[in-house]
């Protein structure tokens, strides 16, 4: 009976002492990842909105995503990395994020109004 319990207390420590170092592991690596977000080259248009790493997914939708990243299909981008020849809209302005939000007139359905200009950002 005194080693059943015995074993079982030592169970418990050793149990403990795993959860503390996962704990601790968990840790470094959501520090390590913030340091890395927060110091890095790339992506910094999200990290102007998100300073902060997280485990759990965000409720964006794909769009948001696409918009805010500027990763998506505008002539501007695609032209960037040699995948168009021109970086012009179908209506003859260059087709970037902010031109398809709020002026192009293929998408008006999607429209927004445009910020002023001392808060646009390219």
């Amino acid at each position: 009976m005194y080693l059943s319990l015995l074993a079982s207390h030592f169970d418990c420590q050793l149990l403990d002492c795993m959860c503390a170092h996962l704990q601790l592991s968990y840790a470094a690596v959501l520090e390590e990842w913030q340091s890395s977000w927060k110091n890095g080259n790339t992506g910094r248009r999200i990290n102007n909105i998100m300073a902060s790493v997280s485990p759990r997914p965000t409720n964006w939708i794909g769009e948001d995503v696409i918009f805010f990243s500027q990763h998506g299909p505008f002539p501007a981008y695609l032209k960037r990395f040699h995948l168009s020849d021109s970086d012009y809209c179908s209506c003859g302005r260059i087709g970037m994020k902010l031109h398809y939000a709020t002026e192009c007139i293929y998408t008006v359905s999607w429209h927004m109004r445009k910020p002023a200009p001392n808060f646009e950002q390219e």
